[in-house]
């Protein structure tokens, strides 16, 4: 499995996949209301699917997102 992650101005971008053929992409906002996902992705051999919208993350959605992906801009703590 590999993974990354990057962020920039209150947008989080978070990637995995599998060998390339399976995988997941999102794009969330992190600002003082929260964290949100507005884009999202995945892929599986032959097909493709995205989704575009505004899904505010629950305060348990949000720890557990933080806790599998450390804040990568140094010295933020998420």
């Amino acid at each position: 499995m590999t993974s990354s992650q990057d962020a920039s101005g209150g947008l989080r971008y978070y990637e995995w996949s599998i060998q390339s053929n399976i995988g997941r992409w999102a794009v969330c906002t992190d600002d003082e209301h929260g964290m949100a996902v507005l884009l999202y992705g995945e892929w599986a051999f032959d097909q493709d699917d995205v989704a575009l919208g505004h899904r505010p993350l629950s305060p348990s959605e949000t720890a557990l997102l933080r806790a599998a992906w450390p804040d990568p801009r140094p010295g933020r703590s998420g």
